[in-house]
């Protein structure tokens, strides 16, 4: 586990957060899942961005969501 936050340690989350990591661009997807897999370690993954498919959604769940195809970066939680 030490290995795996001290690689990504750009994207680790500050005191007082939930996530384990935060932030991290989507091109590191795979890696960080097979990281985690490796070790172990359950995890959640949820994807941050913009929301492009907005279709018959509200204001406020359009913000709260974001679908794997429109996210920028994503961030890490134990499940």
């Amino acid at each position: 586990m030490h290995e795996l936050m001290q690689y990504f340690s750009l994207y680790q989350s500050g005191v007082g957060r939930n996530s384990m990591l935060h932030q991290v661009p989507m091109r590191h997807l795979i890696q960080v899942r097979l990281l985690f897999a490796k070790s172990g370690i359950k995890v959640k993954v949820r994807f941050r961005g913009p929301r492009a498919h907005n279709r018959g959604r509200g204001v406020n769940t359009r913000s709260s969501t974001c679908l794997k195809n429109d996210a920028v970066t994503f961030a890490v939680y134990r499940d």
